[in-house]
């Protein structure tokens, strides 16, 4: 029932790609929404006011996906980023830059930013301005479902299938299909797409990274058990691990929502999983209807160890009231040892790395069930969306600019013979911006990454990989030769090589009845309320400021102010969705 477009402007760091923009509304002789045909647009020299349908604006819709516009056209977008945090080159600005410049070579579109957002409040605020003043760019960023199911209410946004069809190239096409049948569940709203989306692929679960070193100094083994973690936090709690002299240092480090937030760090997503429980999510049970994971009797019992784990001091103890923007300062400090986050979790310790030459940090695979596996959830693909004008005449171009940025700076071979344009790769020195951007990447992208760079490093022989991942083979190897030397490149060698190899393993078993990730009508108008209440209740069993039976009294306030009619919405949608 739900549909989401998602449009993202910042900073390039290095493998990002993305989206612009488009509408659906015609003028002409035939009406009509939607952009153009190829039988209704004429191109070339032949006059464009002798086509049929041409979009209200006069400028004739091209007939190819990789055909560019006759004349000029103007692009308004609002996004996320921060004009104070661009770092581009000389001469640069957000709108002429090397991605801007790309686009009016290419598709001869004129990319103007007529807002950006420094994060998703700021853009909360925006779009809900746009909602109430019914006044928005050509394309629009969107950080929630609630916001993106508003908007497609509101009437302010246009349909997008036919745009996606004509104007999306086949290759980008293939990469969604990984997706399945999810590729558009959030985008989708009574059948009709509404928005393009962000898609996250999969092996991003959140495991268990280890100080090593410190496992060592405290003569303690390398855990796989529930058991041996718990112990592990304790001694590098209380046990002096940073050789100090002092009881300053902190066993886990907590994200303040808990868990169930994929692809993040700090979520006690191992310690859930470990009981079955995947807070956040909505489950299919044995009689076939959609509930929610974090009212599971499972749940329960997971809070039951994480609040004996607080108890025992072996959660940070700041936790509730830490600032979010400064969870990591106390890995950067040595003042922590354990973190529960992704492979590419190793960026985010790389400033321990930095600070501390003794620092080892290892990916481990825990903790693990009685069977040796290490149960996670299914992720949500979609993270932002975009949305376009519904007075807007091209839709098509947000397709257009989506299949030529994703497919620049996409880590593959060999495009088609004849391709409408060369790879090209991101730009030498990593600087510039993508006014609009979204991550287009196959499902199961990391392990082939992970087989090729394996295969080009056994064999020598770097020819078979893209050439955006020729440098990660070769600061690969630059680092095995000389880790001191290259202590400042650990966090790349790292994430690709332990964390791809943890994330990969055959023992991880991926909860198969996560079956709903949109909006239910119900959830437009009371899930920030439930939401909030779910927020408090876990983190007030957690810290003793309730007890453990609160639970329950949870599970039935939730189900009353909203939840069961939530669940009733969902399992309807997902049972007529076959």
């Amino acid at each position: 029932m739900k549909k989401k477009l998602i449009a993202v402007l910042l900073t390039l760091s290095m493998a990002v790609s993305l989206a612009g923009c488009g509408q659906q509304e015609q003028t002409g002789s035939t009406g009509g929404t939607g952009n153009s045909t190829a039988a209704d647009s004429q191109t070339g020299t032949e006059g464009a006011g002798t086509a049929q349908n041409l979009p209200s604006d006069g400028i004739p819709v091209p007939e190819g996906w990789d055909d560019p516009y006759e004349e000029t056209l103007t692009v308004t977008v609002g996004g996320l980023g921060n004009p104070q945090d661009l770092n581009l080159p000389d001469g640069d600005t957000l709108e002429d830059n090397e991605f801007t410049r790309l686009y009016k070579e290419r598709w001869n579109m004129d990319v103007k930013v007529e807002w950006m957002a420094v994060d998703d409040a700021a853009l909360s605020q925006k779009v809900s301005l746009a909602i109430t003043s019914g006044q928005m760019p050509d394309i629009m960023m969107v950080p929630n479902q609630i916001l993106l199911s508003q908007l497609v209410e509101s009437g302010l946004v246009a349909e997008l299938d036919e745009a996606y069809e004509n104007g999306m190239s086949p290759y980008n096409k293939e990469v969604l299909n990984t997706y399945g049948d999810r590729k558009f569940e959030t985008c989708t709203f009574d059948g009709k797409l509404m928005a393009i989306s962000n898609y996250v692929p999969g092996y991003s679960y959140a495991f268990t990274w280890i100080r090593k070193d410190w496992l060592d100094k405290l003569n303690l083994k390398e855990p796989s058990s529930l058991e041996e973690l718990l112990e592990i936090a304790e001694a590098f709690k209380n046990n002096d691990p940073d050789g100090n002299g002092e009881n300053d240092t902190i066993g886990i480090l907590c994200d303040q929502r808990v868990a169930g937030i994929y692809n993040s760090n700090h979520s006690m997503d191992p310690i859930f999983g470990y009981y079955n429980s995947y807070p956040r999510q909505w489950l299919k049970d044995e009689s076939g209807n959609v509930t929610y994971g974090t009212i599971a009797p499972e749940t329960k019992e997971a809070l039951k160890t994480l609040r004996q784990m607080y108890a025992d001091k072996l959660i940070d103890e700041e936790f509730a009231v830490r600032n979010p923007n400064d969870i990591n300062a106390p890995l950067a400090a040595g003042k922590c040892g354990i973190m529960f986050g992704p492979w590419w979790a190793a960026y985010t310790l790389q400033d321990s790395i930095n600070n501390d030459p003794e620092a080892d940090w290892q990916p481990y695979l825990c903790p693990l069930d009685e069977n040796g596996e290490f149960k996670t959830y299914q992720q949500e693909i979609h993270t932002r969306w975009a949305v376009v004008r519904n007075d807007f005449p091209h839709p098509e171009a947000l397709m257009k600019l989506q299949s030529h940025l994703s497919e620049w700076l996409q880590p593959i071979k060999d495009l088609p013979e004849n391709y409408a344009y060369p790879y090209r790769g991101t730009p030498a020195d990593g600087k510039t911006i993508i006014p609009l951007s979204l991550q287009f990447s196959e499902q199961d992208y990391m392990p082939k990454e992970y087989a090729a760079l394996n295969e080009a490093e056994e064999k020598k022989d770097p020819s078979i990989l893209s050439d955006v991942m020729v440098p990660v083979y070769e600061a690969r190897l630059k680092y095995r030769e000389d880790p001191v030397g290259n202590r400042d490149q650990w966090s790349g060698f790292m994430a690709r090589t332990g964390g791809y190899e943890v994330a990969s393993k055959e023992n991880v078993k991926v909860a198969d009845n996560c079956v709903f990730f949109a909006m239910t009508d119900s959830m437009v108008a009371r899930w920030a309320s439930l939401e909030k209440m779910e927020n408090e209740a876990l983190l007030a069993i957690i810290t003793g400021e309730k007890d453990l039976d609160y639970f329950d009294e949870f599970v039935t306030q939730w189900k009353a102010l909203g939840g069961d009619q939530i669940m009733e919405e969902a399992t309807e949608i997902v049972k007529n969705q076959g």
